[in-house]
């Protein structure tokens, strides 16, 4: 049996991947995407969707250093690369 945490990263997983699978016939928010895979823990797929938010102006990118569910990318160093292409202040480590 799969711990609590393995759990909700699982669960976070496999709805980043229903989204995914569904952004193939319908506009998905890739931004929404991202989200869900950084709080699965998978920050590569997540910077993927990034990218692809960024590239499609996703309306919420804007919001990318203050929402909470990519808390866990703001010391990769593409985080901050993404900000500063986003003329958004770069978050210092605290």
């Amino acid at each position: 049996e799969r711990g609590r945490e393995g759990g909700y990263a699982e669960a976070m997983r496999r709805a980043a991947e229903t989204l995914a699978a569904r952004a193939d016939t319908t506009y998905v928010g890739p931004r929404n995407v991202a989200g869900l895979f950084a709080l699965a823990g998978e920050s590569d797929r997540a910077f993927q969707w990034l990218e692809r938010a960024y590239d499609a102006r996703d309306p919420n990118m804007p919001h990318l250093a203050v929402v909470p569910d990519l808390d866990s990318l703001h010391d990769d160093p593409r985080f901050q690369d993404l900000l500063r292409r986003m003329n958004l202040p770069q978050r210092n480590n605290e």
